[in-house]
């Protein structure tokens, strides 16, 4: 039989593949059946050595998440929560976090987002650019000051511009269709006017666009009833 190795080197080993936090290896070496003696002194010589230190495992992440270009703040409690680390260590990072790095991405993932959503509403795709930062992990501050950017953005705005007639001719779409259901159910014509709006303004639509793309299905519909 294979004799079993002391847990000093089972650590070791567990270590050469990346960095573990105190936790992590606790966890371990009790998977893998040392006694808690074994396991207590081990944890011991390792922090001695200075191979396991959980602040500096925090640091690292800490670090990590700043430069990743997908990720903000608010993923890193749950990240080095789920790693054992201290809430006050995890307290302390957040502290210490820079926002200013996360403005920097989340503004990138903005404007590649909204340039890839010009044939949808704007109102649409901000609450989606929204949604979308805040499962990456931007805090509700980042978001915000993009939001803002995003919209005064005069590249942005322009190519917006260039896109609005598409927009429109889907708004006109939407509005025929919403008129062809409700007529017959609601034939006045101010009800029709509430329901078209209502409908453009549920998928996104700005009011101006909205408002065109109603009056100009209802003055075609009053000429067909006369």
């Amino acid at each position: 039989m294979k004799k079993k190795p002391e847990a000093i080197s089972a650590a070791l080993n567990y270590l050469s593949y990346q960095s573990r936090t105190r936790q992590e290896m606790e966890k371990y070496l009790k998977l893998k059946e040392y006694t808690s003696n074994e396991i207590a002194e081990t944890l011991s010589r390792l922090t001695d050595y200075g191979y396991i230190n959980d602040e500096s495992f925090t640091r690292r992440v800490s670090e990590m998440t700043m430069q990743h270009p997908l990720k903000g703040k608010n993923s890193l409690p749950g990240k080095l929560a789920r790693k054992g680390i201290a809430d006050e260590l995890i307290q302390q990072a957040m502290e210490v976090y820079d926002e200013k790095e996360d403005e920097k991405k989340a503004l990138a993932l903005a404007r590649k987002f909204m340039l890839s959503t010009l044939d949808k509403p704007l109102r649409k795709n901000l609450d989606q650019l929204t949604h979308k930062l805040f499962s990456r992990g931007f805090t509700s501050e980042v978001i915000y000051r993009v939001i803002k950017e995003i919209e005064s953005d005069e590249s942005l705005v322009k190519a917006r511009e260039d896109a609005e007639p598409a927009l429109y001719d889907q708004a006109l779409a939407l509005a025929e269709k919403t008129l062809q259901r409700w007529e017959a159910k609601e034939p006045e014509e101010p009800m029709l006017r509430r329901r078209m709006m209502k409908t453009l303004y549920q998928r996104g639509y700005e009011t101006d666009i909205s408002r065109r793309a109603v009056e100009n299905v209802l003055s075609t519909w009053s000429i067909k009833q006369y």
